[in-house]
């Protein structure tokens, strides 16, 4: 997502892939840091911020 395979993707799409995927039943999201200090967790926890997605992972 953040750009350690390529180039880094759109946030938005990202925002709605993470979305995506905890409405599909995902409730575990993992990251770490070597992909960029931070980068990802900030993008999770945009995404989780929205519609009350945080309590269901």
């Amino acid at each position: 997502m953040s750009g350690s395979y390529g180039l880094p993707k759109p946030e938005p799409d990202m925002i709605k892939l993470i979305h995506h995927a905890v409405d599909s039943g995902v409730t575990f999201l993992d990251t770490f840091d070597i992909y960029g200090p931070h980068t990802n967790e900030i993008l999770i926890g945009k995404a989780l911020k929205e519609n009350g997605l945080r309590e269901k992972v």
